[in-house]
Parts: C-alpha cells; structure tokens; sequence
C-alpha cells in the first residue's frame, strides 16, 4: 500500500495577516498531490489554535474536500479497535499539543471526525486491508510532555501480525528536540519496538532515523519559527511503500521562501549598520520569487550605533517579510551609548524575564506573537486555557502522586482520555 503523512499543517496560522493562506496554500498542495494515496496519515498540529475561528473552519473544511474526491481502495479491519466509514481517501488523524484541550471539550480534530472528513486516534489502533495486505496504524494523540512516558507506557502499544505496523505520535523526543530537564519527556529508548515505522509529529524539520526503531519526522508544511534549521530544511511531505518499505520526502513548491541571515555589526555606526543591511539584502532579494520571502536578520556584536528595527522593517516591507533580532550575546550589543533599540528589543527583554520566572511549560512565545499581532483575544484565550491546563494538573497531583512524584495509576488513566 502507499500511506502518505501529512503533518503538522498549522491551519488558522498567521491569520488576519500578509501570511494567513500560507497554510491553506501549502496543505492544499500536498492534499492534491496524495489524494491517490491508500491511506493518509496526519500527526497532529492540524489546527495552530486549539478553538479556530470558523472562516479558519471554513478553509480547512474547503482542503478536506480533496480528499473526498479520493478513490477508497481499502477498507477497516476487524483487527482494529474504531470503526469508520470513510468517503473517499481514507484520512487518519491525531490531535497535538496546539489542539489539546481538556477532558469534555470538543477539539478541531475531533469536530473534523464528527464531520466524517477523517478518522481520529487517541490510543487506538486502525487496521487497513487491501488485496490480503494489512497496514495497522496506531495513534497516541498529544499530551502534555510530563505525561507523555506514563501514557505511552499505558497505551502499551503492540504490533498487528502480519501487518505493516506505525505508530504515531505528536510529542518532544530528547536530543532531538530540546526538552526540559525539569519534566519527564520522551526519550528513544522509551518509543515502541517491533514496529515497522515510528512517525513523529511536533518537530518542524524532516529526520529520518534508521536503526533499532526506524523514526520519520515529516516536519511541518508552514514555516512558524524563522531559525536557521527551518530556513535550510524544505518543507515536504513523505509517502511510503509498505511493500517495499521505501520511504520518500516530497518537497511543496508552495512554502515561501526563508532566508536565515547572521549579520556582524561590530563596532559599526548607525549609518554603516544601514549599508551592512542595505547591501545584504539587495543579495538576498536579486531573484524574482512568486511569494514574498521571509528574512530573519540575527545582528551580531557590540555595536553604539541606535537603530530601530521597526524602520528597517518599514524599509523593506514591500520586498520580504522580516523579523529582525539581536544576536545571543544581548548584553554587548546593547548599551548606555546607544544600541539597537525599538519596542522590539524591549519585548525580548521582558521575554527573558518571564522565561525565567514562569511556569517553563507556558508558550511564552506565542503570547508575545500574539500580542506583537494585537490579536488581544487569542492571547487572553491562550492565557486562560494555560490557567485551566495547569489547574488540572495541580489537581492531578492533590489527588494521587506515586512514590516517585509522578501522576499515578488513576490519573494515568484519566490522561490517555485527555482531549
């Protein structure tokens, strides 16, 4: 069978700006070009917020339908543990981590199921057959990353006999991903053995680990972070041959350009600053692109020179899309005889400040890009749904904690239902 995965679309991203179709734009490509798949798996991040607006609904419900236009050339098993009647291409979901949302509420994945434009796993195993061959797909939607060992290791997933077997997930995997060293988080060693393909949502970037167990990272079809790993990694998709068991990374041809830029500015004057940047960017900016690109200039060095980052954005606003920052050594670069300075630097500052004294599992990121949006509503639903999330886990804890400190048996269980 071919088994395309799709991950990580982000719709509803950027909305309300220059960038909101990017989304649409990217996933309807890769939608198009696997809608012959036998089955097609999605790892979660469908949706970038956990309650869409409808025109957000809208446009995703408008991508979906190129899958009912599919031919379904498979069919569920009695192997599996769900039963779905699919219209069209089959579609196999997870939710993540910005779809969440407690026990009792309804999130967009789910709503998408309701609709009957896919089938969503949490813990579950779906059984696909086609002319005497089986493919098991096994689905443990996002949890919060502290739980994420506990609820894996009740799941305890096992591999179909006889089957081609993937387990999908949508969680931070250590040392390839930075995670916290205050939280259990998922390592290797801890992922499932004997199954044919590992498929790892959350990650951005495509990796594709060979060994023991065999894990694909698809990374996401829209550019959200403007750092040097995505401005080198293309986005894609990947489609596999479980009969041969080749696997394959297909770039989009939709995804704006991202350009990644470190620019040394030591010991420069405003004014020679300016041409740094000016003659940079008249490099970057030579050929002639469908999109607008992204350009995130990293300024590096000890500089007196007072320069606003707003107007730099403003002077090349009809060319790119930009994010300017200081470099990793803030404190050389901006000083009392001048510096780098704007509301933009000032945001930073306060960043760090709040990284060092907020809880280490709040997106403080995405409320400061909220915020810088002045997408006041989203910022205070996302501050809310943090208080609500962190309130059930305190509650979580009053009520049973192991002898280790970690959620027991009865709250583990709660979880693998965690929405």
């Amino acid at each position: 069978m071919e088994v395309a995965i799709v991950s990580d679309t982000h719709f509803g991203y950027k909305w309300d700006s220059e960038r909101g179709e990017d989304p649409f734009d990217n996933a309807r490509e890769a939608f198009e070009r696997t809608v012959d798949a036998d089955i097609v798996v999605l790892p979660g991040d469908l949706f970038d917020r956990k309650v869409p607006k409808q025109e957000v609904l809208g446009e995703a419900v408008d991508c979906f339908n190129l899958y009912r236009q599919g031919e379904k050339t498979v069919e569920l098993s009695e192997d599996s543990d769900v039963e779905h009647d699919f219209h069209g291409t089959p579609v196999i979901a997870i939710h993540g981590t910005h779809e969440r949302r407690s026990e009792g509420f309804t999130n967009p994945v789910e709503l998408l199921e309701k609709m009957d434009y896919l089938l969503h796993l949490h813990n579950e195993v779906a059984v696909f057959e086609k002319n005497g061959e089986k493919v098991a797909v096994h689905g443990m939607s996002g949890v919060p990353e502290r739980y994420a060992p506990k609820v894996l290791e009740k799941f305890a997933p096992e591999p179909v006999e006889d089957a081609y077997n993937i387990f999908v997930f949508h969680q931070s995997v250590d040392k390839l991903v930075y995670t916290s060293p205050d939280h259990d988080s998922l390592s290797m060693e801890d992922l499932p053995g004997g199954f044919d393909l590992l498929v790892d949502g959350h990650i951005h970037w495509f990796q594709h680990l060979e060994g023991d167990r065999e894990l694909v990272l698809p990374g996401s079809t829209i550019t959200t972070q403007m750092n040097k790993v995505e401005a080198e990694q293309p986005k894609g998709y990947v489609t596999i041959d479980t009969e041969t068991g080749e696997l394959e990374f297909n770039e989009l041809g939709s995804p704006r350009e991202l350009f990644y830029e470190e620019i040394d500015v030591e010991g420069h004057s405003g004014p020679e600053l300016l041409d740094k940047v000016q003659e940079r960017m008249d490099e970057l900016l030579q050929e002639e692109l469908e999109k607008k690109p992204l350009v995130r200039l990293v300024l590096e060095g000890e500089t007196s020179a007072t320069v606003k980052k707003s107007e730099l954005k403003e002077k090349y606003s009809e060319d790119a899309i930009m994010s300017i920052t200081l470099g990793s050594d803030r404190g050389e670069i901006s000083g009392d005889a001048g510096g780098i300075q704007d509301s933009d630097s000032i945001a930073e500052m306060g960043m760090q400040v709040l990284k060092e004294n907020v809880n280490s599992g709040f997106p403080i990121e995405d409320l400061f890009e909220l915020l810088e949006d002045g997408e006041i509503d989203g910022a205070v639903d996302l501050v809310e749904d943090m208080e609500v999330e962190e309130g059930r886990s305190e509650e979580a804890g009053k009520e049973e904690v192991d002898e280790e400190g970690k959620p027991g048996e009865e709250n583990v269980q709660k979880l693998t239902e965690f929405q």
